[in-house]
């Protein structure tokens, strides 16, 4: 029987965390937020720097804890093609296939086979 060049092997079935794509809000409200706090801080000149520097953290942070909050998990599947090469595959939902288990290659992607 010829060898299915179309075949492989599941080599590696593991989840990650990947960060979502933020819309601004986040950084826009860290901005207000950390620019009231840095207004309470020192006077003069230094409450002016305090602001801004507020502001600016305060915008950072909140566009990185958007990012974090629109996160989502992905499986990640690697194939070992009968040629020997290796390929990754990503679903948004748990795969119903684990390492060892037989895959033929499709235009999606994989199915088992």
């Amino acid at each position: 029987m010829p060898a299915c060049d179309r075949c492989g092997t599941v080599t590696e079935v593991r989840s990650e965390r990947r960060q979502g794509e933020p819309s601004g809000l986040g950084a826009v409200g860290g901005a207000v937020l950390g620019g009231i706090l840095g207004h309470q801080v020192g006077g003069g000149t230094g409450k002016q720097i305090a602001t801004v520097g507020g502001a600016v953290a305060g915008g950072y942070a909140g566009h990185q804890i958007e990012k974090q909050q629109r996160g989502h998990t992905v499986w990640v599947v690697q194939v070992r093609q009968a040629d020997g090469r290796l390929r990754s595959f990503e679903r948004r939902q748990a795969p119903d296939v684990r390492a060892g288990d037989e895959v033929v290659l499709t235009d999606k992607g994989f199915s088992r086979r």
